[in-house]
Order: structure tokens, then sequence, then C-alpha cells
């Protein structure tokens, strides 16, 4: 019988409004007419793609409260393929529902299901996607299976000790850590289950694990009320975090303890201003190819605090037109003010949504912040009505206000550009090119202008008033990072400001010119980014959305950097394949690094459990060490940023068998140089602690692992066939005068390759490098290469033959062994050329008739070889200890 849809009845009260009293469903009867049957607590309605299931709900949590619950994440489906469970917490009431169906009649598919509240707000609709996307799937005869479905519904009323631990904690790794109902919901947003034994007030929480790849743990604690702590049975205890519920209750979020975080896409604990952000620091990047922006006056946007750190409301600089016009009473600040809340009064965000446009209402803000007194015509009022008509028609102001605003908005979009994932940065891009084409276009006609109009020009371009400090644009909604990077960054730029006061000053020279001083700023804080911002590594391992978050981030950022059709794509190919070199910037987010230093240093440390202790190699008296890594070990020790550097440089094989790097014109399906690429081994990190020898400065730092000379005698793949990848894990602005060079020997040139953060060198591995000491600590990933020849593939080099190759001497250096290492070796026994000139094969005795059984005549004539034949058909016997030249 398939049920309809749910109808309500009841009685319409004075003020018209209608009072249900019960709830009804339309089925049919024997005769096949419609009927009113009351409605169930829960009913289900197939519709073949997907099943419906109705969760009617007590009157008590209907309506606007079932509403408010599911707003602030208190209502928790969870849909697997053949469980389903919604968990509501009604944290006012103190009670947890929780209704669960095991074992459904079919198989559904989790990430094409969804669930919404009615328009009543009475009821959870769940809808449940069959496994099999078509109507031959079958209609399902139940709900659940008929021998094996079980239903299980709960209304648990909290207990005092249960009450008594509601709110944030922090612990000494994380925080902060929510207990919500009989949940806790960790900093990332991911929650386990508080099971409570009431009898012995204690509690045990229950991780669920990965399936088979990481079990699941319990843990049993209890609550000391004396000390107000949460104490567990492997030693860590949990605090309050002082002042945190008076501004939750000053906020109302006293009952409504989470916040929806956009770029984790969950639910995760709210908290108040950054005074409270220690340990919960936002760092994850955005992924989504759309940007929204803002553009805001420096007044608006940093403000400095009573510890000397910057906030958000006061000026870092004031303006220096503010004062030029304080006598004629009309502020600059002001008017700009007004004009940016003019074009922002809708509340809508700047978005770069189309590859090839740039938002007209972007241009139009940075034109305001860009004004200066000459562009708004104090003294007459026909310069400002001029001024005003141009900003609203989408016109440039004057070329010295539509020079500055263009230069201003491409330094910023290439500040922000640093903290976006390489998926993200398509429609910025876009419109960087844009902004870069109107450059070149205002200079072709500033060129045109007589010698002492363009010198004019320029001192009116240069105008302090016009260029950052005074103005801003960032990200509609930043994570931590980037927040504290931008306003050290309004810092920099202040100091540089205040060197150079006066205008005419910007005419003496380049260094400087504001878009010059831009560029000194933004280079300060990179070089020293990754010591003054820090991100603390955590031991809890990473749960299912975090690995879905670092896989996306690695398959799309690979997508986007090494399988477009783009000018840059074709210039890596090209030098790769002529070269055997090419160069890869800034394939990882500034926050990612930051969060990468953090892990590294808890790995490199030793700071781990001992089931997950690894085994480190070492060189230089241990201030150079090493180690494999792979993603599903760093995703069980937490380390979300390394595995997503991991999970990115093992991405390079699928982009190098794409098509767009096969060659014009070749054959089969091999992918760059017609040959299947697969990844050599794991990955490794690598890790110098920066104590370089000064009276040294040549000194190698260390091999490479399997780098020896006996590595490469028995490989069977030239050198030209292997690449070796190296991802620099350091600073983003890396200083010369630090040392540690990437020196990379390409036939007769040596070239030194500095360790930028985020910077992949791609090195054909016949090509012999280095990595030279520095004082600064060194970071670096490792990933070897292997192609393999693809059968009806095209190559653009000819292949050398076996012989050549085995002659061909190895530029690899040898590591010299220690002494307990080294062993007494017979000298290897050679054969001489003249030894095995000219070999004649013995003739095999011929059979009675001369003929086979088969009547064929037997060829046995002699046979020639030469000694490369003879080697060629039975190197495959030859003793080990026979080596030929």
């Amino acid at each position: 019988m398939q049920e309809g849809p749910p109808l309500r009845s009841g009685f319409v009260g004075p003020s018209g409004e209608c009072f249900a009293t019960q709830d009804w469903l339309p089925v049919r009867d024997v005769d096949g007419r419609f009927v009113a049957k009351a409605e169930g607590e829960w009913n289900w309605r197939d519709e073949d793609r997907s099943v419906l299931l109705y969760l009617l709900f007590a009157p008590e949590v209907r309506g606007k409260r079932l509403e408010t619950l599911n707003k602030n994440g208190l209502v928790l489906v969870e849909i697997k393929e053949k469980l389903l469970r919604i968990t509501v917490i009604d944290s006012s009431a103190h009670i947890t529902y929780r209704f669960q169906w095991l074992n459904l009649w079919g198989t559904v598919v989790p990430r094409h299901s969804s669930y919404h509240l009615s328009e009543d707000y009475k009821r959870i609709v769940v809808r449940l996607r069959k496994v099999h996307d078509s109507f031959a799937a079958g209609t399902w005869g139940s709900f659940l299976d008929v021998r094996t479905g079980t239903y299980y519904r709960a209304a648990m009323g909290w207990a005092n000790v249960l009450c008594e631990i509601q709110g944030a904690w922090r612990s000494e790794e994380e925080e902060p850590i929510e207990v919500v109902g009989h949940q806790v919901v960790w900093p990332e947003g991911s929650r386990d289950v508080l099971v409570l034994d009431e009898s012995t007030e204690t509690f045990k929480l229950g991780q669920t694990g990965d399936g088979d790849k990481i079990a699941a743990s319990e843990y049993e604690g209890f609550y000391d009320r004396r000390s107000h702590t949460i104490r567990w049975d492997d030693g860590d205890q949990w605090s309050r975090i002082p002042g945190l519920m008076l501004k939750r209750e000053e906020a109302g979020r006293k009952t409504l303890p989470l916040e929806y975080n956009q770029q984790l896409a969950r639910w995760v604990p709210w908290l108040p201003p950054q005074e409270f952000r220690r340990q919960a620091t936002h760092w994850m990047p955005p992924l989504e190819p759309e940007v929204s922006i803002k553009v805001m006056l420096a007044a608006t946007t940093v403000e400095a605090s009573s510890d000397g750190s910057a906030n958000h409301s006061a000026p870092v600089v004031k303006l220096p037109a503010d004062i030029a016009m304080e006598k004629t009473g009309k502020a600059l600040g002001g008017i700009k003010s007004n004009l940016l809340d003019s074009i922002q009064c809708a509340g809508e965000d700047i978005l770069l949504v189309r590859f090839d446009a740039l938002p007209s209402q972007l241009l139009t803000a940075c034109r305001i912040c860009a004004l200066s007194a000459s562009d708004m015509g104090t003294s007459s009022g026909e310069g400002l009505a001029r001024a005003l008509l141009s900003l609203r028609d989408g016109r440039p102001v004057s070329p010295s206000n539509e020079a500055a605003a263009i230069g201003g908005l491409v330094r910023w979009l290439q500040w922000l550009r640093c903290w976006l994932a390489p998926s993200a940065r398509q429609n910025l891009e876009c419109a960087l090119e844009s902004l870069r084409e109107k450059q070149f276009q205002a200079s072709k006609e500033e060129h045109r202008l007589p010698a002492d109009q363009r010198d004019a020009l320029l001192l009116s371009r240069c105008q302090s008033c016009r260029w950052p400090p005074t103005w801003s644009c960032c990200l509609t909604k930043p994570n931590d990072l980037l927040e504290l990077a931008s306003k050290r960054l309004m810092l920099e730029l202040r100091r540089l400001c205040e060197r150079c006061p006066s205008t005419e000053a910007y005419t003496c020279g380049l260094e400087q010119d504001p878009n010059a001083m831009f560029g000194q700023a933004r280079r300060k804080v990179a070089e020293v980014l990754l010591d003054e911002i820090h991100v603390d590594s955590v031991s809890r391992r990473c749960d299912a959305l975090e690995k879905r978050w670092s896989r996306r981030y690695a398959q799309e950022a690979a997508k986007n950097l090494f399988t477009g059709r783009s000018a840059a794509m074709k210039t890596l190919r090209r030098e790769l394949c002529e070269g055997g070199f090419a160069l890869v910037e800034d394939i990882l987010d500034w926050g990612t690094l930051i969060k990468i230093k953090g892990e590294t240093q808890r790995l490199i440390g030793g700071d781990l459990p001992e089931a997950s202790a690894r085994v480190f190699s070492s060189g230089l008296g241990g201030y150079a060490r090493w180690v494999e890594v792979s993603q599903p070990q760093l995703h069980e020790l937490g380390m979300l940023g390394l595995s997503t550097a991991v999970g990115l440089l093992q991405q390079l094989p699928f982009c190098l068998n794409d098509a767009v790097w096969a060659e014009s014109g070749a054959e089969g399906s091999g992918g760059f140089g017609g040959r299947r690429w697969t990844c050599d081994g794991e990955v490794f990190l690598w890790h110098y602690g920066g104590c370089r020898a000064q009276n040294d400065a040549s000194n190698l730092a260390i091999e490479w692992p399997g780098s020896s000379q006996e590595s490469y005698v028995h490989e069977e793949v030239p050198g030209d066939h292997k690449l070796t990848a190296l991802l620099f894990l350091n600073t983003p602005a890396w200083r010369p005068e630090w040392g540690g060079a990437l020196r990379c020997h390409i036939g007769p040139i040596s070239r030194d390759v500095w360790g930028d953060g985020g910077r992949l060198v791609l090195l054909k591995k016949a090509n012999a490098f280095e990595l030279l000491p520095s004082t600064q600590t060194h970071t670096v990933l490792l990933l070897h290469l292997s192609g393999t020849l693809v059968r009806g593939a095209a190559s653009s080099s000819s292949l050398r033959t076996r012989n050549e190759f085995i002659c061909e001497p190895w530029r690899v250096k040898e590591l010299q062994p220690t002494d307990h290492e080294k062993v007494d070796v017979e000298p290897e026994v050679q054969l001489q050329d003249p030894e095995i000139q000219r070999l004649e094969i013995v003739q095999m005795p011929q059979p009675e008739g001369g003929h086979h059984e088969n009547g064929n005549a037997l060829d046995v004539s002699p046979i020639f070889l030469d000694s490369h034949e003879v080697i060629e058909l039975f190197e495959g016997s030859l003793p080990k200890a026979f080596k030929v030249d």
C-alpha cells in the first residue's frame, strides 16, 4: 500500500490561526477509494528512483523550536548504505531524541541523499536515493528488511552530571571541545558519542574510527567537581575556557553553541572574537573558484588595541588628504566612505565568477578609494560633479586615478592569490589578466604625452592618498591566517610610508614608488611568515570530512596546475622535454604552508604515539633527517596539511599520463614522452635543522636516499625516463643569504634554485642535483617517478640501445661507507675484448637422415656472433663476478 503525502485537520481560532489536532494520511481502501488514516510516528513512500521518509515529532518539539534547532546544527542526520540515524538535541529542554533505522530494504547512495524540514516544521523529510539510479531498481516492499531490519527510538533526558559538563572545554592540544547533549564536537567539526553511566557518574567517549583501516577507540572519564576538570584514563584532562560562558550569554548563544563554517562545510563550536581563538585557528583555504571580495578604507579595516596588536575599527594610517581638507570642512575620507556605502548599500558581495569579465562594481570601488583632492575639485563644484558622473557611468575619473586604482587592485589581488588553493584561482587570475591589459593600454597612451605632462602625471599618480595602506581589498570571509597576515602587511606599509611622507619624494627613485613599496612590504611579511604565525599540530586523527577535503584539494590543484591547455602549461612541457628541468610556482597556498610547519615540527621532534612512531635516517650529526611518509599514515596522525602536500605530489603521475602532456603527432596512449608514468616508491620528507658550516659553505648537506652508485648499476630504466619531483615547504620568500640552494646540473650548466615555499622542481634523473646547506630550517618533499614506454607510442628523442645504456657513465656521487660498514670484497674479474672477439657455435649432432621428425631439413651451418650479441643472448646466465666494458 502506497501512502500519500501527509494532510492536516483542525479548527481555526479567533485570530485566524489554524490549530492542528490530528495529522492524517490519504490511503486507498479495498475499493480503491482514498480514506483518511491517522499518521504514525514515521511513514515512507517509494518514488521509483528514491524513497521518502517522514518523521513526525511530538508537539513540544514542533514549530519554531525545530526550525531553530536545525538552523543551529542541533539536528544531525546520518545516512549510510544500510543505516539511517536522526539525532535532535533540544538544548533548552535538556533532552536528546534519537531515531535509528538499521538494515533498510535496499541499499542507498549517501552522497546523493538529503533531508529538509516540512513547511509546517513538524516533520523531517529524508530523501534516500536508491543505489540503482533507474526505474528498473524496483519498488521497495518495506522500508526495513523483513528479517533483519530494526527500528529504534529514544528520548534521553540529561542527568545532572551531563548538564554540568555542557559547554566548551580545552585540552592540552585542542580548543574548543564542545559538549552538547550526548555528543562531543571537536574543533574541526567532527563528532563523537558520549555514553553516560548515571550510577557511577562516569562516561565513555567512543570514537567510531575509519572502517577497517583505523580501529574504533573508547576512553573512560569522570568529572572532577573540585577542580572543574574532566579527567580521562589516558592521562588527558579538559578544563574550562575562562570567560567564554559569559561571552556566549551576552551574544545569546548559551543554548545554541554551534556555528556553521563555510570553509569546513560543517558545524563547529561558536567562539567570540580573536582573543579566544588560541588553537582553534581556521586555516583551510577556499576551494571554490567563486571568490567573494570587498574593498574598504583603512579607517574601517584596522584598529590598534591596548596590547599593540591590530584590530578592526581605528585607522592605521591617517589620510594625508584629510589634513589638507580640514580647512575647507570637507574631509576626503568622509566623501570616500559615503561613496563606498552608496555602491555597497545592497549588501551584496563582489563575486569573481566569470572567467572573462571584471566586475564593474569592484573597479568603481577602487576608483573611489584612489580619489584625491585634485580629482574631486574641492575649489569648485564642477570637479566634484564631473567625478561623480564618471563614477556613475563607470568611466575613469582621471588618468592618475585610473592608474592608482588599477595598480592598487592588482597588488591586492596578487596578495589574495597566495592564500587561495590552486583550484580557486581561476577567476582571480582572469581578473588579473584583464587589469594588466588595462595597464598596458594606459601605458601606451601615457607615452604619447609630452615629457612635462608625463612627469606631472607620475607625480599625481604617486600621491599617498591614492594607494594602500589608505585602502585595502580582502576576501569577504577570510580565514584567521589571512586576517592576521593582512594586518601585518598593513603595518609594514605604514612603516614604509612614514619614511617618505612627502609626495615629491616618490619621484626620487623606483624604490619609493607606491607600487614598488607594496611589493617590498609583501616580501618582508613573506620572509618571516612561518616564524611569526603558528598553527599547532593536534594528535587527533583526521575524520572522513577532512580526508575528503584533502583529496579534493590535491586532485583539483593538480588538475588546474598540470592538465590545462594554457600557454604556461605548454611552456612547462617544453622546458621539461628539451632541458629536463621545469619550475612550477605556488602549488600550495600560504595557509597550508603555515599548517605544515607545525606538523613537521611535531613529526621531526618525535612527539608521536608509540604505535605511530616513524623510523628516521639522519646525517650531518643529526641536523639532517629524512623519513618516508604516506597519506594514510599522516591522516592517522592528524597531519592534514602535510597529507595534502603528499597527495598533491602523488597526483603527478596521473597528470603526466594525461593527453595534454603527449607530444603532438604521438600515437598510442602514452603521456609525457610517450610513456606511462608511475610513482617509484613513497614520498620522502627531508628536513635540515639549519646549521651550515661557516668556514666551508660549499659542503654538501646530504646525499638523497637511494642515490648511491650501487642502486643505479642494476637499474633497467634510463635516467631520461625517470623524473624527480621536489616540493619546498619553507617560508614563501627565501632569502639567498640563507644558503640552501638546490643546485641542478643540467648538462654543462649548473643552476641554483632557492627554496621558496610552494615551489615545485621537476628534474630528469639523468641530471645530477644537490642541496647546499643553509642557516635556516629547510624542508623538502621528494618523489621519484618512472616512465614505461607504451607500445605504439612515439617519442621525440630516439631511444638509446641497451649497449649504449650499459656503457654510459653515471654521474652519481658515492656515499663513503663508515668503518663498521666496510667489508673486504674480492676484486671483480673482467674479461677482455680479444678473448671473445669471435665465437663459433658448435654444430649440434644431426639426426639420422638429417631431418627433424616433421621432415624439415636442419640448418647446421656455423653461426658467427660478435661479443655484444653473445652478451645479449646469454646475459641472464653470466655470473655476477663478470663485468663487460
